[in-house]
């Protein structure tokens, strides 16, 4: 049989030895796998994405509550307390310096006071430099550093302190 009979009659059989089948072939299950796991490793990967996003969403966010606390706190002491005090001359010119292990492993070498706190299982350094600009005024640098995922991340803030124990007297001239 050739011509279009013949290919009418070629896919009337083809369809009815399709149909007449009771089930699948091993290579119809191994492409239903291959998809399967295809789709399923994209899931995964875009769930583990997320899982990773949210997880230093959540450590930057208490990497700023540490900064704003520690500032707050800062702000709140005596102008000549031992925590406001420059004890690291060397560091003036740089209040902000990178961080690395070597610097972690000796951060009373590049920071003039460091504290280590512990959230949620995390560790946080918070690490402030001072300079003292005149006999009233410090410029206060405050970092907070962490390490998730073997990546070490930081916020930072500079701030400067007056001292408000000295109230000169203020003229206003118009």
């Amino acid at each position: 049989m050739t011509g279009i009979l013949g290919e009418k009659w070629l896919k009337f059989t083809l369809l009815q030895e399709t149909m007449n089948r009771k089930g699948v072939t091993l290579i119809e299950v191994l492409v239903a796998l291959t998809i399967l796991a295809i789709a399923f490793s994209a899931f995964f990967a875009f769930l583990n994405n997320a899982i990773n996003k949210v997880s230093f969403s959540s450590s930057m966010n208490s990497a700023i509550f540490l900064l704003e606390e520690k500032l707050e706190d800062l702000y709140d002491k005596d102008f000549n307390s031992t925590e406001l005090s420059d004890t690291l001359t060397s560091n003036n010119n740089n209040l902000f310096p990178q961080i690395t292990e070597n610097v972690l492993n000796s951060l009373s070498s590049y920071f003039d006071h460091y504290e280590v706190t512990n959230l949620n299982g995390k560790n946080f350094y918070i690490l402030w430099n001072v300079k003292n600009l005149t006999s009233l005024v410090k410029e206060v640098g405050v970092t907070v550093y962490w390490r998730l995922n073997n990546k070490g991340h930081s916020v930072s803030a500079l701030t400067f302190i007056r001292n408000r124990k000295w109230m000169g007297k203020m003229e206003l001239h118009l």
